[in-house]
């Protein structure tokens, strides 16, 4: 990243693959303040937790996306000591599948 940088990149903002979601490159990312958007692995721990503790939440009308009975909830959340933005999905149709 200090690669693009030195190209006068000054601002960068990351999309991350679930594999990169680790307290060493969190801590990297913060430190840098970096923006970045990532996935949580669906059997990690805090991926659960917070789909159990947000499941009926999600489901509101407030909360769906355009006519495709998807829904998405924004909810704060701690990973590795730092405060950042987790968001929630729901998609109906999938779940009838499930």
């Amino acid at each position: 990243m200090t690669n693009a940088q030195k190209l006068g990149l000054n601002t960068i903002s990351l999309i991350l693959d679930r594999i990169f979601v680790t307290e060493d490159n969190f801590n990297y990312l913060y430190k840098n303040s970096y923006d970045f958007v990532t996935a949580l692995d669906a059997d990690r721990v805090e991926a659960r937790k917070l789909v159990d503790e947000n499941k009926s939440e999600v489901r509101k009308s407030v909360n769906c996306i355009g006519a495709f009975e998807v829904y998405s909830l924004k909810c704060p959340v701690e990973l590795y000591g730092h405060r950042l933005w987790a968001h929630v999905y729901f998609d109906a149709e999938k779940a009838a599948f499930d």
